[in-house]
């Protein structure tokens, strides 16, 4: 069976993704990529996830209960991708955990070691930093 061509859904523009051994992932952050993807799987288990730590430049959090709102300001988050909405052509894997990495080249080029490791957010929240 042929692959659907992808489809750019969130229209990421194509030097948004970072090209493959450019980035490394702590410990931490692939555990994290593989929580995402077992995740996805479980909530849709016939699409093929790929996990994504996307650069935000603005973020926010906001508490259900007291609609408390928190300014989390720039960052990375991992999310789940289907592999027809993305380019896939930047596509790592990690023991099994196909990884793509969306973040613009100028936050890329300020980062010294090039490696994704785990931050705590003043909401209390996991977020991801690229140092």
């Amino acid at each position: 069976m042929e692959r659907p061509p992808t489809v750019n859904t969130y229209n990421f523009p194509p030097n948004a993704y970072v090209a493959k051994a450019t980035i490394t992932l702590s410990a931490l952050a692939l555990a994290a990529a593989r929580d995402c993807a077992r995740t996805q799987a479980a909530l849709e288990p016939h699409s093929n996830w790929i996990v994504g730590f996307r650069w935000f430049v603005t973020r926010s959090t906001r508490r259900t209960k007291t609609r408390e709102e928190f300014d989390e300001g720039p960052g990375i988050d991992v999310h789940g991708f289907r592999d027809s909405e993305i380019n896939t052509a930047t596509v790592e894997n990690y023991d099994g955990v196909p990884v793509v990495y969306i973040i613009s080249a100028d936050i890329v080029a300020k980062a010294e070691e090039k490696r994704i490791i785990e931050v705590k957010l003043n909401s209390g929240r996991r977020s991801f930093a690229l140092v």
